[in-house]
């Protein structure tokens, strides 16, 4: 009985404050990982982690579809589009320019892609995949906070 409870005790404790994020994807958006441990739980990324969060008015997919991607930069940080890429932070983001086709073939007039620049909002932050169709803040724009899951740590 004591190592039924401390069994179920356990599990309960890990269920609380982890989860495994799995890359399903034909084309794994942050090769060569595939397999995530997820720290439950609230915090202000920084650059260069990797978070799980849920989508909110992201097209293509539900609201509630679970995405793990890197953090490119946050809160106060400048976003440039122009016909070269996407830079973040004075920083090109590579495959950018497969983005930028890739929305001007699917949008027919309905994505403004002229150049601009903007700053990223107070509790966002930017993600980007490694792979040239990670579908990511590119795509989408800057991810709020508040649908964060937490922080992600690659596996293999």
């Amino acid at each position: 009985m004591a190592v039924t409870v401390l069994v179920a005790g356990t599990l309960g404790y890990v269920q609380a404050h982890w989860r495994l994020a799995i890359d399903r994807s034909q084309y794994p958006c942050l090769d060569p990982h595939r397999v995530f441990l997820v720290t439950l739980g609230q915090a202000e990324p920084l650059p260069g982690t990797f978070v799980t969060f849920a989508t909110k008015a992201v097209p293509l997919f539900e609201d509630g579809t679970l995405f793990t991607k890197q953090v490119v930069a946050g809160p106060g940080s400048t976003v440039h589009v122009g016909p070269d890429g996407v830079e973040v932070g004075g920083q090109s983001l590579p495959y950018s320019e497969y983005a930028l086709d890739r929305l001007a073939k699917r949008a027919a007039g309905a994505v403004d892609l002229r150049p601009r620049e903007y700053l990223i909002p107070k509790g966002h932050v930017f993600v980007a995949g490694t792979h040239p169709r990670s579908y990511d803040s590119r795509y989408y724009g800057p991810v709020p906070l508040a649908g964060m899951l937490g922080e992600a740590t690659p596996l293999w």
